[in-house]
């Protein structure tokens, strides 16, 4: 489904996190969202997800405006940047409190639980806590946790970093499936999963929303660089005057 943000805005005291921000999300498709620290991307994730209520402005999911949690929670899976799930709980266990947590049957979230473990190469290790496995295993985890109540937008917050080089590769190929299903919006760091991985970006700074479009169309408007092919990040410097590394 589609996702509106109308006119979001936000402030901490004076400061601005987001300022007027307009945004159409079309459904089925990988969306990156880029920006340096405080460019508000937190803030606006956490405004969708209903963790913060704006001063400003509203989120609408395929015409229909997002007006509580209760909403949220059942149109927008969160896989955050940290992980959260419950160390004391086996995979399977922590599937299943997350499914009741969305008032999910038992006997529906046995059945989601298995299947999205088997979807994601989790089998073997249902039984195991989350301390013994390892990051990447721990992100599909939470990929998969996120997925339990069917959302219909995915929002994926830096979902690769600090992986190994393969260990992210291989989500990259889970994350170009889930668009089959569901709209994904990403947050991240690594320029060149942006580039792999999103039929559009936008770039946000200063709570501000300062260009968006696919980012072979956004390497052509910035093809004036000499000595090298241009790059997302030459898009990114030239809206942001930052570089992406040490900017997010």
């Amino acid at each position: 489904m589609s996702l509106k943000i109308n006119n979001l805005t936000k402030s901490y005291g004076a400061v601005p996190a987001l300022d007027h921000m307009n945004l159409d999300i079309a459904p089925k498709q990988v969306f990156g969202l880029l920006g340096p620290n405080g460019a508000g991307k937190t803030t606006l994730i956490r405004i969708l997800c209903q963790l913060a209520r704006p001063d400003a402005g509203s989120v609408s999911i395929h015409n229909r405006k997002i007006r509580d949690a209760v909403e949220a929670k059942a149109m927008i899976g969160l896989v955050p940047q940290t992980n959260n799930l419950h160390g004391g709980l086996t995979v399977f266990e922590n599937l299943l409190f997350h499914a009741r947590y969305y008032g999910i049957s038992r006997k529906d979230a046995a059945e989601r639980a298995e299947k999205l473990l088997a979807e994601f190469g989790l089998t073997q290790n249902a039984g195991k806590q989350i301390h013994m496995l390892s990051g990447g295993t721990k992100q599909r985890v939470l990929i998969a946790r996120a997925l339990i109540q069917s959302p219909e937008i995915l929002i994926m917050d830096e979902p690769t970093v600090g992986l190994d080089p393969i260990i992210r590769k291989e989500l990259w190929e889970m994350i170009r499936n889930l668009k089959k299903e569901h709209t994904v919006l990403l947050t991240t760091q690594y320029i060149e999963e942006a580039e792999e991985l999103c039929d559009e970006v936008a770039i946000m700074d200063r709570g501000k929303l300062v260009v968006r479009g696919r980012p072979a169309e956004l390497k052509k408007e910035v093809g004036d660089v000499q000595y090298h092919e241009t790059t997302l990040e030459d898009v990114f410097m030239k809206y942001t005057h930052r570089t992406m590394h040490g900017g997010f």
